[in-house]
């Protein structure tokens, strides 16, 4: 049995060059989101799947990770954790096409665990009551460290009264009743009787895809390294259903970020008159992204 034949692969599927002194090569992920597709380039070790196909070849599976060493390895680990629970909330919320930022408070400090039993309490109850909403919600600890409240980003209309009905009888239930007497006394909506608020933002004066993604970007920037020992592995909450459709990757012939992202425009049709169209593209570092609406999009080319 000889060895694995990457000098002509299938194309888009693997490198179109690897050789030690030119390892580097460029790389689109398309990601479907909700209305858009997001645009992801930037330079890969092109070794990396030349050496996932060379285990497949002779059926060696994949390398157990190992714990870090150090402390060095742990906060890199971390770090990379987090920027990972970032990037998923922030496509879930494109996902479900997020529209509103709703934040939600308790009056007493409640320990991370009743916080988790309080909201799933409540989801079931606005789902009983109005047959639930699509929500990506994120626990986020005040300066204090303990004191607990939960951002969510929705999509569509909520009745905000019911609502905050709904979280202040999740929250009264796992105090055994001892505030039902007090929340009778104002209504249950405002005072200092009351358990806590629920509190609707629209985040500014943008419409559809940019309001969406305005949202989005705010709901992923609650994910802490605060949050990372204590709750689940998602460190975050999401209606059941919701998902992320796999991306699409292809390898480029470019030689640059610049020659690259032209590239990938002028194969999806995004360059009118040799000219980058009126896109904004962010350029963090060693890549480049951006987002395009799926309407009026040619089919892909790969």
């Amino acid at each position: 049995m000889g060895e694995p034949d990457f000098t002509s692969p299938p194309p888009g599927a693997y490198p179109y060059r690897h050789t030690q002194d030119d390892r580097f090569q460029y790389r689109v992920k398309v990601q479907p989101a909700g209305d858009c597709l997001e645009f992801v380039v930037r330079a890969s070790d092109t070794r990396l799947p030349a050496m996932a196909e060379h285990r497949a070849f002779h059926g060696i599976g994949r390398q157990p990770r190992l714990a870090p060493a150090d402390d060095v390895d742990r906060e890199d680990s971390t770090r990379r954790s987090v920027e990972r629970s970032r990037r998923m909330v922030r496509l879930l919320a494109l996902q479900i096409r997020a529209d509103r930022l709703v934040t939600f408070t308790t009056r007493e400090t409640y320990d991370r665990p009743t916080i988790q039993v309080i909201w799933d309490r409540f989801h079931r109850l606005v789902r009983r009551v109005c047959g639930g909403f699509q929500y990506i919600a994120v626990p986020e600890p005040h300066k204090d460290k303990d004191h607990l409240h939960i951002h969510a980003a929705i999509h569509g209309w909520i009745n905000i009264n019911l609502i905050r009905r709904c979280w202040h009888a999740a929250i009264c239930s796992v105090d055994g009743g001892a505030r039902d007497r007090a929340l009778a006394s104002n209504g249950g909506t405002a005072g200092k009787g009351s358990p806590g608020n629920v509190d609707v933002q629209y985040r500014g004066k943008a419409h559809g895809l940019a309001k969406t993604r305005r949202i989005a970007g705010y709901i992923g920037k609650y994910i802490t390294k605060d949050l990372l020992p204590v709750f689940n592995k998602k460190r975050y909450w999401c209606t059941k259903g919701v998902k992320v459709p796999e991306p699409q990757r292809k390898w480029l012939q470019a030689d640059s970020l610049d020659e690259a992202l032209r590239e990938v425009m002028r194969e999806w049709g995004l360059i009118v008159d040799q000219e980058f169209p009126s896109l904004k593209v962010w350029n963090p570092g060693n890549l480049a992204f951006f987002w395009v609406p799926l309407d009026g999009l040619p089919e892909p080319p790969f």
